[in-house]
């Protein structure tokens, strides 16, 4: 075990991948349609396909920063979003003028094709046994699945986000490894851009510990300092992944990188559970007194309590909506809702129908025949993970486990996403699922 390979980065998946994610933005602006569907939703796009999305949250305060020097609105910063994106946009805006939203997807364009080597030579640590023709596969799969090319043009923070962690997470591995301090340097730069990005990553100095301990077990380093090294390293980490929470404290008061979670408590799950249980002059009730409300850590409070006592009061409403939500966030696919709703949903325009669409019978046909193909590829994992607890490969199952529940769990609380709340973790489950169809070298 002392002498696995770390892997040679493919530069040759990068050029391919570059070449399918500019083909595929070049063919939707070539179309009226998908060119009005890649445009931000305001003023003659106000009623195109991001009208009800996360997308303005983001833009809102990219533009405030320019007009007033602050994140947020107004002048007062704001508490719901992490600044790394909006921060990118405004850098953007300042430099690019008009051309912001072209630029940024031509960049995004780039960056997301880095994904694939990096897939690729994270690949050859974890599964050092694997052949070269296992990381071709998982190449073409990520590329069929639209997993990636679909994201270039859209303006969320999920593939951003999920490209910084990969690659933070390869070069953590290549840190423990190696020893090397460029590597560290790497890794916690990684990480501590896509704690910016994105407010999920309060778990990490706790996954950076079975990170180091992963790489003690499989190549043999003393286990002792191994541990020591991570202790040290999780420290630096819990600095870099709470820079948000320290940005609220200081301005709000408020020790939470982003008050969307507290937010999404309530206006996601909560509101379901309420919904279905026919409660909803309670949600009314505790939005009132919420509104009245001028403390975020005591709106957030509020929001949390609400969902708790939702929960223990209707435990099978909670069971039943948890379940769908699981369905959706493990079983939704990437290419109908990321090639077929620039051209063919048809948007209401009013707004409280606006996820009001009509899907052709081709493109449900499509749609459930990649549900079937995500519920086998789970299966596959499910099996992959049965294989890894009858070796007793305890360090992999803990990766596993603390990744899971790190990047697919607040997915299914809120599960309104789909597909693109999977991404963090798809290369997870890509990788490790279709292991078990190919046969590892002695």
């Amino acid at each position: 075990m002392h002498n696995m390979p770390i892997g040679k980065i493919g530069y040759w998946q990068f050029g391919i991948g570059l070449l399918l994610h500019l083909g595929f933005l070049a063919g939707l602006y070539l179309s009226d349609v998908s060119y009005a569907n890649l445009q931000i939703p305001v003023d003659e796009y106000q009623y195109n396909i991001w009208q009800c999305n996360d997308v303005m949250t983001y833009v809102n305060p990219a533009k405030n920063y320019l007009a007033t020097g602050v994140f947020g609105t107004g002048t007062t910063p704001d508490h719901f979003r992490t600044i790394g994106y909006p921060a990118l946009l405004a850098f953007l805006m300042y430099f690019f003028g008009t051309y912001w939203l072209l630029v940024l997807q031509v960049f995004q364009a780039l960056v997301f094709a880095c994904i694939y080597p990096l897939l690729s030579a994270t690949i050859r640590v974890l599964l050092p046994l694997h052949s070269e023709r296992f990381s071709h596969f998982i190449f073409a799969v990520l590329c069929l699945s639209g997993v990636y090319f679909t994201r270039v043009p859209v303006v969320l923070t999920d593939t951003l986000f999920t490209g910084l962690f990969i690659a933070g997470f390869l070069w953590g591995l290549r840190w423990y490894i190696s020893a090397q301090k460029s590597y560290l340097f790497l890794y916690l730069l990684g990480i501590g851009l896509a704690a910016l990005i994105r407010p999920t990553l309060g778990l990490f100095p706790l996954l950076n510990l079975a990170l180091g301990y992963w790489v003690a077990k499989k190549y043999g380093h003393p286990l002792r300092k191994t541990l020591l090294n991570s202790c040290l390293v999780s420290l630096a980490l819990w600095g870099l992944v709470n820079i948000s929470t320290l940005r609220n404290y200081q301005n709000h008061a408020f020790w939470a990188p982003s008050s969307v979670i507290g937010y999404n408590a309530l206006e996601y799950l909560g509101k379901k559970i309420l919904t279905m249980e026919h409660q909803t002059p309670v949600l009314d009730s505790v939005r009132a007194k919420i509104a009245r409300t001028p403390s975020i850590t005591a709106k957030t409070q509020m929001r949390k309590q609400t969902l708790m006592q939702s929960i223990v009061r209707y435990p099978g409403s909670t069971i039943k909506i948890l379940l769908k939500n699981t369905l959706n966030v493990f079983l939704s696919n990437h290419l109908v809702s990321g090639i077929a709703n620039y051209y063919d949903f048809e948007w209401k325009k009013f707004s409280n129908a606006c996820h009001a669409y009509r899907l052709s019978p081709v493109l449900a046909a499509l749609t459930y025949f990649l549900m079937l193909c995500y519920a086998l590829l789970w299966l596959l994992f499910a099996a992959k993970t049965m294989a890894l607890l009858l070796t007793r490969d305890f360090e992999t199952l803990l990766l596993l486990g603390l990744l899971l529940v790190m990047l697919i769990l607040p997915a299914v609380l809120t599960g309104d996403g789909g597909s693109r709340f999977r991404l963090p973790f798809e290369h997870f489950l890509v990788i490790f699922g279709f292991s078990v169809l190919f046969k590892a070298r002695k």
